[in-house]
């Protein structure tokens, strides 16, 4: 099975988990995006363009805690909150990070 087609598994299932899940994406390092879905009914906040330049903003933070893993052990996840919802990065195997958005409602 393909990494594309398991990462879409994941994320269908990462919806099923959780109603108030809006955004899922699974991207690498270099900002390419494997896989990504939204709930239907989710009022999506960015352009596509503005959410790839959010992905690169959340590779680069990851990256740059890296250096501190032998120090602090590794990284399980980030979470950032905002006014309209929040964004969890937690990181896959192979250096694939998943970006999750989640309603402020709960979750």
């Amino acid at each position: 099975m393909s990494q594309t087609i398991q990462y879409g598994i994941l994320l269908n299932r990462l919806f099923d988990l959780d109603h108030c899940i809006r955004f899922t994406a699974v991207t690498n390092k270099s900002g390419d995006i494997f896989a990504k879905g939204s709930k239907p009914d989710a009022k999506l906040f960015l352009f596509p363009e503005e959410t790839q330049e959010t992905t690169h903003h959340a590779i680069n933070a990851w990256s740059s805690r890296e250096k501190y893993y032998y120090k602090i052990g590794h990284g399980l996840y980030a979470l950032a909150g905002y006014e309209k919802l929040q964004r969890a990065t937690i990181p896959l195997s192979r250096g694939n990070l998943l970006l999750v958005t989640i309603d402020n409602a709960g979750g």
